[in-house]
């Protein structure tokens, strides 16, 4: 290397610089002389900086109404937001009046503007939770309503029993998407003390179901609010819940033994045909068994697959007066209709979120003609005839996550369901026949009475309720009232009737309660001793 030459790495190349002074200097000792590198850190060219793109639906709106913004956005972040400031405010050194996530690389955000008082307005969009500027601001100006916020609430029923579902009929003017119902207690001032349940009511009409299982018996009191204030719409109205008049004495179902000797595998929908004979579905074995009433196995439907005529896992079965067998074909999202001898006579639906089409079927009914599936995936219930296999219809109000179904005497539907209402709560659920939410059992109760992921719904010719537990390993009865009679199925001694994980249930015409147990891989038998 030439004396008096610095060599620079500069981007992973090397530059080599020269003296001009002639030879370098060495050492006292004699040696060469030093050669320094300079290592310059690499700069990734890629690195963008975040940039986007935002548009506003209209430059004025009235207050209240809705604002919709349409973005762009480089890189997309779950994080990247759009802030609305007034005029002036730098975002960062204050607050934003009002934002929404913009998690896209293209979208809309849509704000209700009855928190935003009339006058201009900028809004801005930014980078992952920060207030790093990706387009804006833009502006847009707010008018005030020319008219104040009101509506119009209406009760379906002026008197009720506790347990029973009341629906308020509403209009709004203007609809916003926090449009709201709550519902007090008489001499209670919205705002100074919070709603017992409410419900957002986001259209220009509609209607609002609440359960008053929560609500203690006597008069209680509703209003529409405006836009998750307290500003009222309309009201209040009135209605009256009174107490279930008290249930009879009552004995718990005791085990009396399981279905034959048949070592089932996965039991978890069971059916009883009109000659006692108990129908089994068998989710691990992808098959539907046919017991006799003494459990001896009499035929075997299905195999494993997703071709005509096999299941898989298969949760739930029903059979009509004339020999049909209906069976949710869960994995294979569809139902499939069997002749009584096995033969493969239809299959009703398939995955999808339309009309007769179904995510992951958990349960079958049969009443009339008229064959019911809980459309688990999708939130509702579907209606099909048993004749044609058409659909019919389907009911969705207040539905979340149906599972096992059952009619009663007088024809209504009946619903284990999760996550129903405002809170959430597991619920059992009374439909009529046109789809009326009539009554619930489960919700907002805790400890004896309420319920955890209920699988299965049966009613007796009693009108007492009964409700697989499969996460507490045991069966709930309830008056037709929704009062909590007893459970049954639970370890008391270590005796055989312990059940583990039940989930399908049907009533016998004798009052006997079979019970899918499918972690037991039987049918267990209940009844009241002789």
């Amino acid at each position: 290397m030439l004396p008096g030459v610095l060599v620079l790495v500069l981007f992973g190349m090397s530059l080599t610089i020269g003296s001009s002074h002639g030879a370098a200097r060495t050492t006292a000792g004699g040696s060469s002389p030093t050669v320094r590198t300079l290592h310059v850190r690499t700069v990734d060219a890629s690195t963008t900086t975040p940039s986007g793109t935002l548009a506003v639906s209209a430059s004025t709106v009235t207050q209240g109404s809705t604002i919709t913004f349409t973005y762009t956005a480089t890189p997309a972040t779950s994080k990247n937001w759009i802030g609305i400031y007034p005029p002036g405010d730098t975002p960062g050194k204050v607050s934003s009046t009002a934002y929404k996530y913009a998690p896209d690389a293209t979208g809309t955000v849509s704000f209700s503007t009855g928190s935003l008082t009339p006058g201009g307005w900028t809004a801005y969009l930014l980078y992952d939770t920060g207030y790093e500027v990706m387009a804006g601001p833009i502006t847009f100006t707010i008018t005030a309503a020319t008219t104040a916020p009101s509506g119009t609430i209406a009760e379906s029923a002026k008197t009720l029993v506790q347990g029973s579902i009341i629906t308020i009929t509403y209009t709004a003017t203007p609809a916003t998407s926090d449009n709201w119902i709550g519902i007090y207690q008489p001499g209670q001032t919205p705002g100074h003390v919070g709603s017992t349940i409410w419900q957002y009511t986001p259209d220009a009409s509609g209607t609002a179901s609440f359960s008053t299982a929560s609500l203690t018996p006597g008069t209680w009191v509703a209003y529409l609010f405006y836009d998750t204030g307290y500003e009222v719409m309309a009201g209040p109205i009135t209605f009256t819940v009174t107490a279930p008049p008290s249930p009879p004495p009552t004995t718990m179902p005791t085990y009396m033994g399981e279905l034959g000797h048949r070592v089932l595998n996965g039991p978890f929908g069971i059916a009883l045909d009109g000659h006692g004979d108990v129908w089994v579905a068998e989710a691990y074995a992808d098959q539907v068994a046919e017991l006799s009433p003494s459990g001896d196995v009499e035929r075997v439907i299905g195999s494993e697959g997703s071709g005509p005529g096999q299941l898989d896992d298969p949760e739930a079965v029903a059979v009509d007066d004339g020999g049909q067998v209906f069976v949710a074909d869960t994995g294979n999202d569809r139902v499939e209709e069997f002749s009584t001898t096995g033969k493969l006579l239809g299959t009703i639906g398939g995955p999808g979120t339309g009309d007769g089409e179904f995510d992951q079927p958990e349960g079958v009914a049969v009443g009339g003609s008229t064959l019911y599936v809980a459309d688990t995936g999708n939130d509702r219930v579907e209606e099909f005839s048993t004749v044609t296999g058409a659909y019919v219809g389907e009911i969705t109000k207040g539905m979340s996550a149906p599972q096992g179904l059952a009619l009663d005497g007088s024809g209504d539907l009946w619903v284990a369901q999760n996550g129903i209402y405002t809170n959430s709560a597991d619920s059992v659920t009374e439909y009529s026949a046109t789809g009326d939410e009539l009554f619930s059992i489960g919700a907002n109760t805790s400890k004896f009475g309420g319920m955890s992921n209920p699988a299965d719904v049966a009613v007796n010719s009693a009108g007492d309720v009964y409700v697989t537990e499969p996460d507490y390993d045991l069966v709930q009865e309830f008056t037709q009232y929704g009062q909590y009679l007893g459970e049954f199925g639970t370890p008391v001694d270590g005796t055989t009737g312990t059940l583990d994980f039940p989930v399908g249930l049907v009533i016998e015409p004798n009052g006997q309660v079979l019970v899918a147990d499918s972690g037991n891989n039987r049918v267990a038998s209940f009844g009241l001793a002789p």
